[in-house]
């Protein structure tokens, strides 16, 4: 059996699904403007971070590392 509806009803009920996807379209672009903008603040924050911090905590670990290695040598050794 086939609907007949007017043309006013159908006219009707594809623009209130019009309305719809174009609310659904702009709250998507309002989420992943959002979503754009707290990345963008993420990549400022870390292109402000120093390296020099970095640096030093990577030197420090590798310094540390080796200091290890030669106290376990010696102690292999019996000079520690």
């Amino acid at each position: 059996m086939v609907d007949k509806r007017s043309t006013r009803d159908i006219v009707i009920a594809v623009d209130t699904k019009v309305d719809y996807l174009l609310n659904h379209v702009k709250n998507v672009d309002q989420h992943l403007n959002r979503l754009n903008e707290r990345t963008g603040k993420c990549e400022v924050a870390i292109a402000q971070r120093p390296t020099l911090g970095f640096l030093f905590k990577l030197g420090s670990a590798i310094f540390s590392g080796i200091g290890a290695i030669v106290a376990l040598i010696l102690k292999l050794v019996g000079v520690y």
